[in-house]
């Protein structure tokens, strides 16, 4: 007869706290790893300058997206018009995109024929929208758009 016993069985108690404690320890080690993540777009529109007696903005975006490293891989600059003529016109589009020095770093025409009196575009196609990449993307810090009547 043994006269030592040796108890290896544990209590129904014993079995849940041992459960409760794995699973926080599973939980806690599942958030430690979450990093509140920022977005990677930033938006800049008050850095487009609209230059003209012939329409106003009627929406302006001008954003740039980050890669992992934090520098800027796109930039795009979307805008739709109003016209404030008082009459149907033909509008020029001359946009610029400058660096922090103001260097030019891109530059582009565009026409729109016609666009009828007191008319707000609704939409931004394609003829509205410039998008950047790669250095230019990176150096491109603020926008001058000169709009005209032709």
């Amino acid at each position: 007869m043994n006269k030592y016993k040796i108890n290896v069985g544990c209590t129904i108690m014993q079995k849940r706290i041992s459960l409760v404690a794995f699973g926080l320890a599973c939980i806690i080690l599942f958030f430690s790893g979450c990093v509140e993540e920022t977005s990677n777009m930033v938006s800049i529109p008050d850095k487009v300058f609209l230059e003209s007696d012939v329409v106003e903005f009627a929406n302006i975006s001008f954003d740039k997206v980050k890669n992992r490293d934090g520098d800027f891989i796109e930039a795009t600059l979307s805008w739709l018009f109003h016209n404030i003529a008082g009459r149907t016109i033909n509008l020029g589009i001359d946009i610029q995109i400058y660096d922090a020095n103001n260097f030019l770093v891109y530059s582009d025409s565009k026409q729109i024929i016609p666009l009828p009196d007191d008319y707000t575009e609704s939409f931004s196609p394609l003829h509205n929208t410039i998008t950047l990449t790669g250095k230019e993307a990176q150096n491109a810090d603020h926008v001058i758009i000169y709009a005209f009547e032709i």
